[in-house]
């Protein structure tokens, strides 16, 4: 067993240049360009009968008598590899050495090529088997049925006593996911391993050399001798020695012979074929690549099944995104068609909560944290200074205040908008499960190396007892399929937003151009209209004062002549009016509302002897806006009020407001004529007037003017009445400026 003080720091080791090999067959290393024999194992001496340093620096023509073949010459052979002849019939002919047939495998290293040589075994053919056994696993439909099939024919086929699929996980440590054993072995099925077990450089070798056969670890390893002072790379060799680290390990396990094949998955390793035995084994290079071929099989159903899976939940998130995207389109208000598809939102992925901060308001849907809790995860995520979509598992690893609300969200998804402070986010609430590792992965010894202060030494764990991990504050993964899922719904919200955007632009130039169009025309009419009216009234006055030439019915005509004028001047005056409140800005200061009231009611009650009208006022509170506009606003309901009421027998008008929350409310309630059920929809509409108030004086401009007004400050009105029992008229200001 190798000492703790041999064994390097395991991502640190070169094992791709031990510069030694395993002793179940030679190596031979040849220059390409000179064809001379460069490199070539001890042992040799022995499975050749040839000194190795002899060959060294020979043309490779001194192995054509040593390695020979029928209608083989090594030499020849060795020429067409370099030159790069891909039209060689064989390219791991079976040779004869000293007696012995083996295999003579090829691989290349820089400028060699390495010539290596495995024994044939008399159980080496399997192509009889190998249509059989694919058939196999590709018959199988479920992932774990693939993998249980896989595992049982290359246990069958190579003979090993446990034979393994062992993937890998996002961290670089790997986990047992089938398994075929004797029925006297304890199973792994279920283990995890960590990262270290195997390290980064192993890892990164098993995905260029798919097949490591170690046949007795800790058995013998002739050197490599060679004439060039750089070591070799035995990264594509069959026989490269192992790691003293790895045989420790081995021998901690109770392994002796162990075997790997690589799964890959579109160039990327997946997991590996792993298989042990507890005695030296050696299986036949043509079973090996029989085994390759099976791991392929088994990798390509596995992938195919798992894109049936990918395109299912693409199908899902895709369905909602659509049902968003419909309901984007049909809703004319961008917030409210939002507002109103949360719930596709969240099922654009597998989230158990979503919350969106959008242009100031924060909406949300399913299970989330506090809403305090969701902007302070806005602000770190501002403060981060992070670009783009940010994922996590386990975001109480990145932010302590999530230790808070990890229960409902150990895991977030985050995208930004492009619209200023606005985000989406999804939440995963805490999955809680066991890992069972193979031994504590935490319980491992490290200690300076000698005269080298910055590599560490190793030293293989030696108990692989289960040992149990409770995994909390942490979510299920974040799926591609929902990352992809997340920015296309972003992409979505963004271009729905400025397309909006650009429609509100485009209709605000063209109000301002109609607004333009109206006040010109409002000018036009109300200058032009003035002067021929004023002309009508005049001659009306000189007609009234031709006195006893008239009859009466001619000067009645007359006088409604000149109260036709006077009321055509006062709805130009209206018109006139909207139009300065529609153009002027407001000026936000506080109104004394009390003195503004009684000051309304004296003008009214004096100007039209409403001296009988019984008028409450009650609480006054302040509000905040332009005092003119308020005047207007409150003239003309107070003075509708006083005057729908004064035919009655005992007129009566209450005047009253409070403050709630972010708004002030006045109520003006009088016991009038009341307004007909068929006309409250239209009592905003210019010049409208109801059908009970032909009696009564007006032009219809008054509650408009009153709407307007309101809406300048961000306030509404409505009204409650029923015909012959009066009418309340609700006020609405804003508390704070807009």
């Amino acid at each position: 067993m190798s000492s703790p003080s041999s064994i390097l720091q395991c991502h640190t080791e070169p094992i791709h240049i031990l510069g030694k090999i395993q002793d179940r067959g030679f190596l031979i290393g040849i220059e390409k360009e000179k064809e001379q024999v460069t490199h070539a194992s001890e042992n040799v001496n022995s499975l050749l009968l040839a000194d190795a340093n002899d060959l060294i620096g020979r043309h490779c023509r001194i192995l054509d008598k040593l390695i020979t073949a029928p209608g083989f010459l090594f030499s020849h052979y060795a020429a067409s590899l370099s030159k790069g002849d891909v039209s060689l019939p064989n390219h791991y002919p079976v040779v004869t050495c000293n007696g012995i047939t083996y295999y003579l495998i090829h691989s290349f290293s820089n400028n060699y090529l390495i010539f290596e040589t495995e024994p044939v075994l008399q159980e080496g053919d399997v192509s009889d088997k190998i249509f059989e056994i694919v058939d196999t696993v590709i018959g199988q439909n479920i992932i774990a049925d693939i993998m249980d099939a896989a595992v049982s024919e290359i246990k069958r086929i190579t003979g090993f006593e446990r034979v393994m699929v062992y993937q890998f996980h996002k961290d670089g440590s790997g986990q047992v996911v089938a398994e075929a054993i004797d029925e006297e072995l304890e199973p792994f099925m279920g283990l995890r391993y960590p990262e270290t077990d195997i390290p980064r450089q192993a890892r990164e070798l098993y995905k260029k050399n798919h097949i490591r056969l170690v046949h007795e670890a800790g058995g013998a390893t002739p050197s490599v001798i060679s004439s060039t002072p750089a070591p070799l790379d035995l990264t594509y060799s069959v026989l490269r020695a192992v790691s003293p680290t790895h045989i420790e390990y081995l021998k901690n396990m109770g392994v002796t012979s162990s075997y790997s094949v690589s799964i890959m998955d579109d160039n990327v390793l997946w997991g590996l074929v792993s298989c042990h035995h507890s005695t030296r084994k050696i299986i036949d290079f043509k079973v090996r690549q029989a085994t390759l071929l099976i791991a392929k099989v088994m990798m390509s159903r596995i992938s195919e099944k798992l894109k049936d899976l990918s395109k299912q939940a693409e199908r899902k998130y895709t369905s909602n995104y659509s049902r968003l995207q419909e309901l984007i389109i049909q809703e004319h208000n961008f917030k409210s068609s939002l507002n109103k598809g949360l719930q596709h939102l969240l099922q654009t992925t597998s989230a158990s909560g979503f919350a969106m901060m959008f242009d100031g308001q924060l909406y949300s849907q399913g299970l989330v944290p506090e809403r305090d809790q969701i902007l302070s995860i806005i602000e770190w995520h501002k403060t981060k200074r992070i670009y783009g979509l940010y994922y996590t598992q386990q975001f109480s690893k990145e932010d302590e205040k999530a230790v808070d609300y990890y229960k409902r969200a150990s895991g977030i998804l985050i995208a930004p908008l492009t619209v200023e402070g606005s985000y989406l986010i999804w939440f995963k609430k805490e999955n809680r499960y066991v890992v069972q590792w193979a031994g504590n992965p935490h319980d491992k010894d490290t200690q300076p190396v000698k005269d080298n202060h910055q590599l560490k030494q190793y030293v293989p764990r030696k108990s692989f007892a289960v040992w149990r991990e409770n995994i909390t504050q942490q979510s299920e993964s974040w799926t591609n399929e929902e990352i992809s899922s997340a920015q296309r719904v972003a992409l979505l919200i963004d271009s729905s937003f400025e397309k909006e955007r650009r429609q509100i632009s485009d209709y605000n130039s063209k109000l301002n151009r109609i607004t333009k169009d109206l006040e010109f025309f409002s000018y036009t009419v109300s200058h032009d209209l003035k002067t021929p009216l004023t002309v009508i009234r005049s001659y009306a006055q000189l007609l009234l004062l031709a006195g006893d030439s008239m009859s009466p019915k001619e000067k009645e005509i007359t006088k409604k002549i000149m109260t036709s004028v006077d009321k055509m001047n006062e709805m130009i005056s209206g018109v006139n009016q909207l139009t300065r409140i529609n153009k002027n800005e407001i000026t936000f200061k506080e109104v004394d509302v009390s003195k503004l009231i009684n000051d309304i009611v004296s003008d009214h009650t004096i100007a039209h002897e409403y001296h009988k009208t019984k008028i409450l006022i009650g609480n006054t509170p302040e509000i905040l806006g332009d005092h003119h506009l308020i005047y207007h606003c409150f003239s003309n309901i107070i003075g509708n009020a006083l005057k729908y009421s004064s035919k009655t027998s005992n007129p009566k008008v209450e005047i009253s407001g409070f403050k709630k929350d972010a708004y002030t409310c006045y109520k003006i309630l009088d016991n009038g004529i009341g307004i007909p059920p068929e006309d409250h929809a239209h009592i905003f509409d210019l010049f409208n007037r109801c059908q009970n108030a032909s009696e009564f004086e007006g032009s219809g401009i008054g509650l408009p003017i009153v709407q307007t007004i309101l809406e300048k400050h961000k306030g509404y009105a409505w009204c409650i009445s029923n015909l012959g029992e009066g009418t309340a008229f609700y006020l609405v200001f804003q508390n704070t400026p807009s």
